[in-house]
C-alpha cells in the first residue's frame, strides 16, 4: 500500500453500507442496491437476483467483464471451501449473468496462476474485479496480521496488473474493500494515466460512487442508487 499511495488518489470519506454485511456491500458496487437477504449475507442459491448490473451494461454494449475469484474450485463457485467463501462472490449472486465472466483465479486456493496468465496476454475484460480469498483480503487471521496478508497480494498482483497489455496507458486500478469495522469508514485508493494522485476527503462517497463513476466513464445509464451519489473526483 505504502508504494501506491505516492502514485495514487486517496479517498479517505469514502463508506460501505452500514446497513449491510458483506454481500450487499459487493451488490450495491455492481447493480445499485442490494437486497435483506444479501444485506444478511444469504446464500446465491437463496438471494440470486434477476437484476441490471455493470457486467450487463458492458455485455449489452459489446464490452466484456471478468471477476476471478482466488480459491474458488469452479466458475460460479456456490460453496464455502477453505478461505474460499461464495459470499464475497457478487457474480454468484447474478441469475444469468455469471457464466458470462466470472473465473477462479487458479486452481488452488492460493493459486493465482490463471489470473497471470490472462494478464499477461491482454486477456482480461474491460472491467475487471478482483476477489481475494479470505486470508488475503484482509479479513481472516491466517498465521499473519490480516492487513500484512493483504499487502503481500497487492504486491504480487498490482505489478502484473500493471504490465498486462490491457492496462496500457489509460488504465485504472481502484482498490477499496467491502465493509469496516468503524462506521462502516473504508479507504479507496485508485492509480494510473487518468487518475490525479492526492488525498481527497470532506464530501462523502459509498459503494454507489464507485459504481457511478465506473458508469459514467463507460457512458452507460445510472443504476438506481448510484443516480443520486457523488462521483468520485478522482479524474485528471
Amino acid at each position: 500500500m505504502g508504494t501506491l499511495r505516492r502514485r495514487a488518489a486517496w479517498v479517505t470519506s469514502y463508506h460501505a453500507f452500514q446497513r449491510s454485511k458483506s454481500t450487499g456491500n459487493y451488490l450495491g458496487m455492481l447493480t445499485g442496491q442490494f437486497t435483506r437477504c444479501e444485506a444478511d449475507d444469504g446464500s446465491p442459491g437463496a438471494c440470486g437476483q434477476h437484476v441490471d448490473s455493470i457486467y450487463a451494461q458492458l455485455a449489452r454494449s459489446g464490452r466484456s467483464w471478468n471477476e476471478f475469484d482466488e480459491a474458488a474450485d469452479v466458475p460460479c463457485d456456490t460453496s464455502d471451501h477453505g478461505p474460499y467463501v461464495a459470499h464475497h462472490v457478487p457474480a454468484a449472486y447474478l441469475a444469468g449473468m455469471c457464466a458470462g465472466g466470472d473465473l477462479p483465479m487458479g486452481p488452488g486456493a492460493y493459486d493465482t496462476s490463471a489470473l497471470d496468465a490472462r494478464l499477461a496476454q491482454g486477456d482480461v475484460g474491460t472491467l475487471t474485479v478482483l476477489v481475494p480469498n479470505n486470508c488475503e483480503n484482509g479479513h481472516d487471521v491466517c498465521g499473519v496480521n490480516p492487513v500484512h496478508a493483504f499487502d503481500r497480494f497487492l504486491a504480487r498482483e498490482v505489478p502484473k496488473i500493471e504490465r498486462s497489455p490491457a492496462f496500457g496507458s489509460n488504465g485504472t486500478l481502484i482498490v477499496t474493500w467491502d465493509e469496516g469495522d468503524f462506521n462502516d469508514h473504508v479507504l479507496l485508493l485508485a492509480t494510473g494515466g487518468l487518475v490525479r494522485p492526492g488525498t481527497y476527503h470532506g464530501a462523502r462517497y459509498t459503494h454507489y460512487s464507485l459504481l457511478g463513476t465506473l458508469e459514467t466513464g463507460f457512458r452507460a445509464p445510472l443504476l438506481r442508487g448510484a443516480r443520486g451519489a457523488r462521483t468520485l473526483p478522482i479524474w485528471r
